[in-house]
């Protein structure tokens, strides 16, 4: 509208100063609002005899428009401004409102930031969008809708109006916004009436809103005026994005003003089952519907009756009482334009009275904070049905959600909220599927991952029905519990996907992700230059690397001392360390136990009374001997043959008894006590699991190893002349091994034939003197048919296998969904096995792993050791305790069982020191060393 229209009702006298002006804009709804004011002020002056008047100027939706409109105002001079403006065109007027000390009320304005010291003149009607945001926090919250997007005009109404439920919203960690979304709002054409279709690149949001369909977000929240929500839902609506699942949260502007997004007042049936918020205006209160009441029997419709009428009404009737109250001369003007610099005089008193001055209104008590700010924070929660937008109940700060009634109940209970295509069951507002969707899934051939139908060669490949194996088994049950149709994309190489390090460009399947030709590709490898790029779905696979070579091309070994290999140089050395231990914990137990040959042969010669003994135990106290050197024999010969068993379990015995445990044979000499027998038993089981691995890895080491090569690891191939070997170009393996720190890997690589793929890898083990190094499935697969193929597990490399997605992808949630479901339904495993496992062969040589066992590796089987060493010992405690009971029971039970223990330790004690420590301290003091020791027997025995 190029110029501005004034129309000035004067109901009283018409030389009165003291005027309002109301700015309103020329809308679908001015009539309505003119209504209410007309209405309104009838009221006023039957209750009043004021000499108060009021002006209505109608303005066009612009920036010039607004401008003109509050300056002819102005320059109408009236004492207060009364505007419907949203909060955009509010900050404008009422920055030249305050500027000339005109006081100014802002019906509609919710901006958070609109107010500061400059604007000391604008009084705010409506709370903050703040507690707006609050409000609709506090309602997903109550729902649990917890990923939610957001669309919002791209203006200062539209961003502003949204800041504090993202602050919530990032603050609480449940919740997580998927998208904010800002649209121009100079695209859209408000002023027809159908808006079914528009022109390419002439669309509202179109653009935005696939973003949000493409997020998966199932709940958006909608901020922006009335006349572009028109538009969004019909564009929302084409993209599916208006039906049952989703939820739409629209705030104050739209709920306010329902009319102005109405085509000739009807609401399409898409619409049904919006939910919004609006400022409390009294609606259903007694005074709301008093005023409705006589408002209609004025002839007037209901329909009048918006947010916004209201909120006009009662600020007409606010900024009355408060010219009254200042009682100003009839004769004051504020004197004051647009193009002066001067000030309202009386402007100060009145924005005194205005902050001290308290009134009721239809909207309940109005009254305002000490910045202008309205002290009512409440929202009325709003469901849009068939006949229009209906109260659900509302929020405040004190007592947060209710219904209608002002009860506290559980919202997603109730049944009187109508949702998205007229359900009454709340959405979950997650994105479960994947209705509506199409996706492009990279491809590449090998088996068993794919295989190509013979039948599609000569075609676009890009059907389904041309492909089958592992991947599209996965991909056609993900399309099918999701609801998605799909195609295939084969890329130009048929690689993976690889990255060149010197121009930080990928190939293969990668780069069609990151060029947008695919939105997902089949089973790929996860490895650090992939992850930086793109993204992956949750893993379903793992791996290692492998390599494989033919057995047609090993030769004998040229290491002397090949059979040392299985085992790492510390595991030798524990072992010999383990023997010499192990001889000598047997010889001790032997020694201390009262049921070994030693300890009862002992035991006896000092306890037995007889004459014999008796002079032996005083030859021994004379000459400083043991034992065994009191036995005389009358000739040399006579002495070699004697067969004393008193050393049986000597130290030499043992060790042979040990060390030929590991060549599966035994002693002569063997444990005859408990405690340790039990020690032999640990022991041999120890060589038994030892001797296991070390066979297990021995023949992994010979299978490979009988060449002048030494290949028992991949590492070794660097130190060999006379294999060649290989790794497939732009893979996982390749770029594993580039990445690792250890420069030796890298040297692998750069060292080693680049193979196209696969079906070139066997062909060139095949051919001899080669290895194959690449994924441990992929060689088994491949290679099972194959019985000259000899294939070793690294125990390296390590990597999971999961679909690649395009960054930021929306479709990983639903996706890692399922794979969840598949795995605990161990449909994975079932479809894996189906595959990799059905291959009937039974030629391929495998020999396990290429490491070499350490001692950490070996660690759990050590320590089963020394735990059967502990419990021996134990052994050896309970056997002398159960030899004392004995001893007391030999007694008839006179003496006791803990005198009889306490001889029999004291008795071997003597037996250490005299028996075995005798030869060495004889060695050091002399043979003619005389020491008191008792030859008597012990009283307590």
């Amino acid at each position: 509208m190029a110029g501005v229209l004034i129309l000035t009702t004067v109901l009283t006298a018409l030389t009165s100063a003291n005027k309002i002006g109301i700015m309103v804009a020329n809308t679908d709804t001015t009539t309505a609002v003119k209504n209410v004011i007309a209405y309104r002020w009838d009221e006023i002056q039957a209750n009043t005899s004021s000499t108060v008047t009021y002006t209505t100027s109608l303005h066009d939706d612009t920036t010039m428009g607004v401008m003109r409109c509050i300056c002819d105002l102005l320059a109408d001079n009236v004492t207060m401004v009364i505007s419907t403006s949203g909060s955009t065109m509010t900050s404008m007027e009422a920055d030249i409102a305050s500027t000339y000390h005109v006081p100014y009320f802002s019906t509609v304005a919710t901006d958070p930031y609109i107010k500061n010291l400059e604007r000391d003149y604008l009084f705010l009607m409506s709370p903050s969008d703040k507690y707006q945001g609050q409000a609709i926090f506090n309602l997903l919250f109550e729902y649990g809708w917890y990923e939610f997007s957001i669309l919002a005009s791209a203006d200062t109404y539209g961003i502003n109006g949204m800041v504090y439920l993202q602050y919530l919203a990032t603050r609480e960690s449940l919740f997580s916004i998927t998208d904010v979304q800002h649209f121009d709002t100079t695209l859209a054409d408000t002023n027809i009436d159908n808006q079914a279709s528009y022109d390419e690149g002439g669309e509202l949001v179109f653009k935005e809103l696939e973003v949000i369909k493409n997020s998966l977000t199932r709940v958006i929240v909608l901020n922006c005026l009335p006349q572009y929500a028109k538009i969004i839902f019909n564009e929302a609506n084409e993209l599916d994005l208006m039906r049952e699942g989703f939820v739409w949260i629209v705030t104050d502007a739209i709920t306010g003003s329902p009319y102005e997004m109405s085509y000739s007042g009807s609401y399409p049936s898409y619409y049904k089952g919006v939910i919004g918020t609006v400022p409390y205006y009294g609606k259903n209160s007694a005074t709301y519907n008093t005023f409705t009441d006589q408002y209609i029997l004025k002839g007037n419709t209901l329909n009048d009756v918006s947010v916004t009428s209201v909120l006009v009404a009662d600020a007409l009737k606010f900024a009355h009482e408060a010219l009254l109250e200042a009682d100003l001369d009839e004769d004051v003007s504020p004197g004051v334009n647009c193009k002066d610099s001067g000030t309202f005089a009386e402007g100060p008193l009145l924005r005194e009275t205005i902050l001290n001055l308290t009134a009721t209104g239809v909207s309940g008590d109005m009254d305002f904070a000490a910045d202008g700010t309205a002290v009512t924070t409440a929202y009325d929660i709003m469901n849009l049905k068939d006949s229009g937008f209906e109260k659900l109940g509302s929020w405040s700060e004190l007592h947060g959600l209710v219904n209608s009634e002002g009860q506290t109940v559980d919202w997603t209970k109730r049944t009187d909220v109508v949702y998205m295509s007229g359900v009454k069951t709340p959405p979950t507002g997650i994105g479960y599927n994947l209705t509506g969707f199409h996706l492009r899934v990279g491809i590449v051939p090998e088996a068993p991952i794919a295989y190509l139908n013979e039948l599609c060669i000569n075609t676009t490949q890009s059907e389904p029905e041309c492909w089958y194996g592992w991947s599209p088994d996965i991909v056609a049950k993900l399309a099918k519990d999701l609801h998605f149709t799909y195609e295939y994309v084969r890329p130009d190489d048929d690689k993976y996907g690889g990255l060149n390090r010197e121009t930080l460009t990928w190939n293969g399947m990668v780069k069609d992700l990151l060029d947008k030709k695919t939105d997902m590709t089949i089973a790929l490898a996860i490895n650090q230059d992939r992850s930086t790029y793109i993204d992956f779905t949750s893993s379903f696979f793992e791996d290692q690397a492998s390599f494989v070579v033919s057995e047609s091309s090993v030769a004998n070994s040229g290491d002397t001392f090949f059979f040392l290999k299985p085992f790492d140089t510390s595991v030798w050395i524990s072992i010999i360390c383990l023997i010499v231990l192990i001889s000598i914990l047997i010889r001790c137990f032997s020694k201390l136990s009262p049921y070994g040959k030693y300890g009862r042969k002992i035991h006896a010669f000092q306890v037995c009374k007889c004459e014999d003994c008796e002079d032996r135990r005083k030859v021994r106290k004379t000459a400083a001997c043991t034992f065994e050197q009191t036995k005389k024999f009358s000739c040399q010969v006579e002495k070699v043959e004697d067969d004393d068993t008193l050393h049986d379990m000597s130290l030499y015995n043992i060790v042979f008894t040990v060390g030929t445990g590991f060549v599966g044979q035994g002693g002569e000499h063997l444990p005859v006590a408990p405690s340790g027998r039990f020690l032999l038993f640990m022991w041999w089981l120890f060589v038994m699991i030892i001797t296991a691995m070390y066979t297990a890895n021995f023949t992994a080491y010979l299978t490979l190893e009988r060449s002048g090569a030494a290949i028992n690891t991949i590492e070794a191939l660097l130190d060999q002349e006379i294999y060649k070997w290989g790794i497939i170009g732009d893979r996982n393996l390749e770029s594993l091994m580039l990445t690792n720190p250890n420069p030796t890997y890298q040297q692998l690589v750069a060292e080693a034939m680049t193979l196209r793929d696969v079906d070139h890898g066997i062909e060139m083990v095949k051919e001899g003197m080669f290895v194959f190094i690449d994924e441990s499935s992929v060689l088994t697969f491949n290679m099972a048919d194959d019985c000259n193929s000899i294939q070793t597990d690294t125990g390296k490399f390590s990597n999971e296998w999961a679909f690649g997605l395009q960054p930021n992808s929306p479709y990983r949630t639903a996706i890692n969904r399922m794979f969840l479901e598949y795995r605990q339904q161990s449909w994975l495993a079932e479809t894996w096995d189906y595959w990799y496992m059905s291959t009937s062969s039974s030629c391929q040589t495998s020999v396990g792993s290429d490491i070499r066992f350490n001692l950490e590796i070996l660690a759990g089987l050590y320590y089963l050791f020394f735990i059967g060493a502990g419990l021996s010992f134990i052994f050896v405690v309970l056997e002398t305790l159960y030899a004392a009971m004995q001893d007391n029971s030999a007694s008839g039970y006179k003496k006791g069982f803990f005198r009889c223990l306490g001889a029999r330790l004291r008795l071997k004690r003597k037996e250490i020191w005299s028996e075995w420590m005798e030869c060495a301290r004889g060695s050091v003091l002399g043979a003619g060393n005389n020491r008191k020791l008792t030859a008597e027997v012990d009283p307590a025995l």
